[in-house]
Parts: structure tokens; C-alpha cells; sequence
């Protein structure tokens, strides 16, 4: 079974009939000898909640910081894997807060 060799992504949002626009997004590549990690993340605002936009950046900010601070490749029985582990345990630390 053949790998991705290509991705190609564009984002694009529309505020609707509201003053600002709430929407959120990013992407990131982590490069490895092995392929490419790609993260695509969006967050979409709450429609006119209080401080939406700001909510929803923060979360892309605070997924894409944590994914590069925390995903690591490791080696399993001769594969390269990518431990989302951390990632995940981070999440869950810091819903207790």
C-alpha cells in the first residue's frame, strides 16, 4: 500500500451575517525520515458567543503548540509510529486543572 506523497490544503471561512469573523484554523508538517505528520486544525467559532474569535484561536493555538511539543516518532518492531500518547495524556491533565 502506497504512502501520501502530496498533500495540498487551503482554508477559507466566512463570517455569515456577523460583525466578526469567529473561525479559526492552522497547519503544521512535522517532517520524519519516514513521512510526514500533518495537522490540519479548525475551530469554529460559537456564533456570536462572548469573545468567540478569541476562544477559538486560542484552541488552535494551544493544539498545534501542544502536537509540536509532544507527538514523538518511535520505532515499533521495525515501523516508525507516532505517539499521540502524550498529546492525549496532556489533554486530559489539563481538562482537571
Amino acid at each position: 500500500m502506497g504512502g501520501l506523497t502530496a498533500l495540498t490544503h487551503c482554508g477559507a471561512t466566512d463570517k455569515g451575517g456577523r460583525s466578526n469573523n469567529e473561525d479559526a484554523h492552522d497547519t503544521i508538517t512535522l517532517e520524519h525520515a519516514s513521512g510526514n505528520l500533518h495537522l490540519l486544525a479548525v475551530a469554529d467559532g460559537l456564533g456570536g458567543g462572548a469573545a468567540g474569535e478569541v476562544a477559538s484561536r486560542l484552541a488552535v493555538i494551544e493544539l498545534v503548540e501542544t502536537v509540536k511539543r509532544r507527538v514523538t516518532f518511535q520505532e515499533v518492531n521495525g515501523v516508525d509510529e507516532v505517539s499521540l500518547c502524550k498529546v492525549y495524556d496532556h489533554n486530559h491533565i489539563d481538562q482537571h486543572r
